[in-house]
């Protein structure tokens, strides 16, 4: 007997995405984000072009999901010297 389509169709998805490294956006609950902070534009996984390092497939920079990592903070400017 031959397996449901989905069922082959899932099993590939689980083998292609344990090739790539990343996560299925299912099974990281890839979801719109509730603060723009906290969303995959602001994550150091996003690359800035609906792609992330770590969740398989087009993510937009208003999603999360449960792998957010907040990107390094951009460093302040040093304020010069001041004194003798």
């Amino acid at each position: 007997m031959m397996p449901f389509p989905q069922a082959k169709a899932a099993g590939k998805n689980r083998l292609d995405a344990a090739a790539s490294g990343k996560q299925p956006q299912s099974e990281v609950h890839y979801r719109e984000a509730e603060a723009p902070d906290q969303a995959c534009g602001a994550c150091l996984h996003f690359d800035g072009d609906k792609m992330c390092d770590v969740v398989e497939g087009e993510v937009n920079a208003a999603g999360v999901s449960d792998l957010f990592e907040p990107a390094a903070p951009v460093p302040a400017a040093t304020a010069p010297a001041v004194g003798p």
